[in-house]
């Protein structure tokens, strides 16, 4: 792990995206893991690689402003931020999302069906849906905890005001300039977070 930073570093690129291997049943790598030629990193070494590279990463002068991803000031993607902000967004191609509050929509993945569609009278529109004020808020928090920018602390109840105390003792999130955000090691445990602070949330709307 070392020696691949080293490189990264060594090209001295504006951009850097981690991403935790996934091994696909049906392919080579799978079919490796499958049969015991190749073994699967466990969790504890993904966890302390993916710790050591962010914060080598940050101290070369890299931003962490999303979970897998980091840039140099002023480099972050603006295509995906706009996802992560709750933007609306239009997809073209076949499979593609779109999303205009309150509605997200996605095309039809098969080419030849797309292809019809998209020349025809009918949208390529494979199906929509209408995100309710539960799953708005949801998002809300999903897509604040998993950037730089965080979820605002104002407002908060009380449950999750002392459950983010929590977080900032424990070392999985810091409080600052009016927002929680989490650290590298918060970001590992994401989704469990989220779930906590939407759970707390919830319980007094």
């Amino acid at each position: 792990m070392g020696q691949d930073l080293d490189q990264v570093l060594a090209l001295d690129a504006d951009h850097v995206s981690l991403y935790g291997l996934s091994v696909e049943s049906g392919t080579p790598l799978g079919r490796s893991v499958a049969e015991g030629s190749e073994a699967v990193a466990s969790e504890a070494r993904y966890e302390s690689e993916y710790v050591m590279a962010v914060e080598r990463l940050k101290e070369a002068g890299y931003e962490a402003y999303e979970v897998s991803n980091l840039a140099r000031p002023g480099r972050a993607s603006r295509h995906n931020m706009a996802y992560w902000s709750g933007e609306p967004y239009l997809g073209l191609g076949n499979g593609a999302h779109s999303y205009r509050h309150p509605v997200r929509r996605w095309n039809l993945r098969d080419w030849d069906a797309y292809r019809v569609g998209a020349v025809g009278d009918t949208p390529p529109i494979a199906d929509q849906e209408e995100i309710d004020a539960d799953n708005v808020r949801l998002e809300r928090i999903w897509l604040g905890l998993r950037t730089h920018r965080g979820v605002a602390t104002s407002g908060l109840p009380n449950a999750a005001r002392d459950r983010v105390e929590r977080w900032v003792q424990g070392g999985l999130a810091i409080e600052e300039r009016g927002a929680v955000r989490l650290t590298p090691a918060g970001w590992l445990i994401m989704d469990r977070l989220i779930v906590e602070l939407d759970r707390d949330v919830s319980a007094v709307d």
